[in-house]
């Protein structure tokens, strides 16, 4: 049966993942667009030239739409694996069961790819336009706001610009959010049967929660990092005169000039920022959803 709860705990789930991993999003970004400099580099040329804003930069868009693009992910996985369930007729912990779990959390993060790639595409370039110095920025003033950012895209490319690196975000997000949606069902089940009945009762799922979706973040993260790289690297380059003609390309120049480590820059950030964001995520994703179908359950 339908149920528009998966969709309202995703939009209040990604509200509050944004509000605590953007900073940590930008530094993972910068990291990846910029490789001639080191993590501490990084962080510590934004702050000194663009204060605790420049974290921030490119926070508008996602802000605006992250509610949306959440919901869809939440609500396309939920009811898609209410169907396959339905139709498999899987038990609880079987390989069929996970299988289904994987499938649902690709066909949504696929579907999604349709909402965020514009998303991604502001807020990339936004938040690669580094300061070079206290009144100088890596991609002028152009990138300086969500809006400029917004028609400078459509100046240079047309619409077709808000979907560059499109494919890479395509090829990042079906796989991983297929292993984090198996993987965290797996966690949290093992967590759960690891602890005594009385420690659950105590407030052990919010733990539970927190730490299955933090280590499935990681995971997920680490198998697709690569395509994060060349997309953030695509979405970034110089609309007016394009160093890269597509994904391929992008992975070949980048492998003759840095190595294969050039394709997991950005990493070590994204793991720190794991535990944090997707407890936050999970947390309120699972206590949204229990109440509001529990509220449902009684409202009929």
């Amino acid at each position: 049966m339908f149920s528009w709860c998966y969709f309202g705990a995703g939009w209040f789930s990604g509200v509050m993942g944004l509000l605590v991993g953007h900073p940590m999003d930008t530094i993972k970004i910068r990291a990846q667009t910029m490789p001639d400099k080191g993590l501490a580099q990084i962080v510590t040329n934004t702050f000194k030239l663009e204060g605790m804003r420049g974290f921030y930069k490119g926070f508008l868009a996602p802000m605006l739409t992250t509610g949306i693009t959440n919901a869809i992910f939440f609500g396309v996985h939920g009811n898609t694996l209410r169907f396959l369930r339905d139709h498999t007729g899987s038990q609880r912990s079987s390989a069929m069961w996970y299988l289904d779990e994987f499938l649902s959390g690709s066909f949504a993060g696929a579907v999604n790819t349709v909402v965020n790639a514009p998303v991604e595409a502001i807020k990339t370039r936004m938040q690669a336009n580094a300061a070079v110095d206290s009144q100088k920025f890596k991609m002028g003033k152009e990138c300086s706001t969500t809006w400029s950012t917004a028609k400078f895209i459509k100046s240079k490319e047309g619409l077709p610009g808000f979907f560059r690196g499109g494919l890479a975000l395509l090829w990042r997000d079906m796989p991983s959010y297929g292993v984090y949606t198996a993987l965290y069902d797996f966690l949290l089940t093992t967590f759960k049967a690891t602890f005594p009945s009385h420690q659950l009762a105590c407030g052990f799922p919010y733990l539970a929660s927190g730490l299955a979706g933090g280590f499935a973040g990681i995971i997920s993260w680490a198998v697709v990092m690569p395509f994060d790289v060349v997309k953030s690297t695509l979405q970034s380059d110089n609309l007016s005169n394009p160093k890269y003609k597509g994904i391929v390309d992008c992975f070949r120049q980048n492998y003759r000039q840095y190595g294969l480590p050039f394709f997991m820059r950005g990493f070590l950030i994204t793991a720190l920022r794991a535990f944090p964001v997707n407890y936050v995520i999970f947390v309120t994703y699972e206590e949204v959803k229990s109440y509001c179908l529990d509220y449902s359950k009684c409202d009929t």
